[in-house]
């Protein structure tokens, strides 16, 4: 009797067993294309290799490769990435709002995925191995101010001793363009000056610089940005060489006719050196960068044109068609001149 119980107590433990463990079925996942995939194959549709889309795009081969691979680690500010995709896509023949519609899906996901794979920070009760006491907070404050005293001396040191970083984002070395303007765009350390070919720029807090340069020669045009440290003087510096495929631009030969003159017209010519500019037209900044030697731009307002240079002694001006000649010394700084209807031509 004892031996049947065993045997039927055996037979349902079993058979509950069989109800309460549940079976599941296994399905394979296959991941999606992702969007570096995608271009990637566009690409090579197209038979174009990494070098032709950076000859045709200015952008360096190295964040074309981040962006297919999606590297975003790899890739400079968010501002100048989506600037490269939208170059890309115009290589590519594709719709380019789509493109940056998917970056800024994937962009969010892997940010979303970073984050949740950093360790969580757990507090367990421990018992206290030390008794906070009065002399033992005066030791750890004066502990906390002796290291942030050592810090700052060294990190002094560092800035004094060292050279600012510049990294040029584009245009690549030996570039070619077919117009007569062409934005560089770097980063360099807080707090730095930069200068173009001698002429210093405006740069933002964090270092980023972005400047337009207009081209005055044909074939090729050589510029010169240094980096400098204002704690110690130390300077970091690189040539990049612009290949121009322009037409030479002509002065105007004659003065405005009197059909003209119910309009203010600016022609600026640049000289021999480099000069930095920034023009306003009623009101409104036009204008404000390099120009590099021969380069001539001609501005038209309704009423009035405020200019400023950095170089006077190379920057010539011809106001409604008749040549002032240049405005002052090389070197020599010149703020905001005006020229409207009540400016005389001697």
């Amino acid at each position: 009797m004892l031996e049947k119980l065993r045997r039927r107590t055996r037979k349902n433990i079993k058979i509950c067993e069989e109800k309460v463990v549940p079976k599941f079925k296994t399905t394979e996942v296959t991941p999606s294309e992702i969007l570096g995939e995608k271009l990637k194959k566009i690409r090579e549709g197209l038979k174009l290799s990494l070098a032709d889309v950076e000859k045709s795009t200015k952008i360096q081969k190295k964040y074309i490769k981040a962006i297919e691979e999606n590297d975003y680690n790899s890739l400079p500010a968010d501002v100048y990435t989506k600037g490269f995709l939208s170059n890309y896509s115009k290589i590519l023949r594709i719709d380019g709002n789509k493109v940056l519609e998917i970056y800024k899906k994937e962009r969010g996901i892997i940010d979303n995925i970073q984050q949740t794979k950093k360790p969580r920070n757990i507090n367990k009760l421990k018992s206290p191995k030390f008794i906070i006491t009065p002399k033992s907070m005066l030791v750890f404050l004066a502990v906390i101010l002796a290291f942030g005293i050592i810090s700052y001396i060294g990190y002094e040191i560092f800035i004094l001793t060292s050279s600012p970083k510049l990294q040029i984002i584009s245009p690549v070395d030996n570039s070619v363009i077919k117009k007569n303007f062409i934005d560089i765009t770097g980063k360099t350390d807080e707090g730095a000056d930069v200068y173009i070919n001698g002429q210093k720029v405006n740069i933002s807090e964090a270092g980023d610089f972005k400047i337009n340069v207009g081209i005055g020669q044909k074939g090729v045009n050589v510029i010169k940005i240094v980096a400098k440290n204002n704690k110690n003087g130390k300077t970091t510096e690189k040539i990049t060489n612009v290949i121009a495929e322009i037409s030479e631009v002509s002065l105007p030969n004659q003065p405005a006719t009197p059909e003209l003159l119910n309009n203010v017209k600016v022609t600026l010519k640049i000289d021999s050196g480099t000069a930095w500019i920034s023009l306003v037209k009623d009101g409104n900044k036009d204008f404000e960068g390099i120009m590099l030697p021969g380069t001539i731009r001609d501005f038209e307002a309704k009423d009035k044109i405020i200019l400023t240079t950095g170089n006077a002694g190379s920057t010539e001006v011809i106001f409604n068609g008749k040549s002032l000649g240049k405005i002052g010394g090389d070197g020599e700084v010149k703020t905001d001149l005006v020229f409207d209807q009540n400016t005389k031509v001697e």
